[in-house]
């Protein structure tokens, strides 16, 4: 027997042995992946934390921004020129007098950002 027939034979074994690893390592990835059950999460760990009823000292700032908002029918933007509202040049006073006649629902934003943003409910 010849030694030149032996280096294919090493070749052809070393390629068996990783061929075989990687199917090997492939189907584990498969099972982890498809067939693997873990537990199912705890329903607690999605809840969101408590937070303490508001009293009347801790109310909730968004209430008189809302209340604001309806009062001062700030709503009745759609009667803006188109203009006005891409706010093209030209279109500042159409859009001054809009903003001086909803002056409360300004002020009421104003006062909103002033707060923690934790407390809006």
């Amino acid at each position: 027997m010849s030694t030149a027939s032996a280096p294919p034979r090493r070749k052809r074994s070393l390629g068996k042995r990783i061929l075989t690893s990687l199917v090997i390592l492939i189907l584990a990835a498969i099972y982890l992946l498809y067939f693997h059950d873990a537990a199912p999460q705890d329903d607690r760990d999605m809840m969101p934390p408590a937070t303490p009823a508001p009293t009347e000292a801790s109310h909730n700032p968004l209430e008189p921004f809302f209340s604001a908002l309806k009062a001062d029918r700030i709503s009745l933007h759609d009667a803006l020129p188109q203009p006005a509202k891409k706010l093209e040049p030209g279109s500042s006073g159409k859009v001054r007098e809009f903003l001086d006649a909803h002056v409360a629902s300004l002020q009421s934003f104003a006062d909103l950002i002033k707060t923690d943003p934790a407390t809006w409910r």
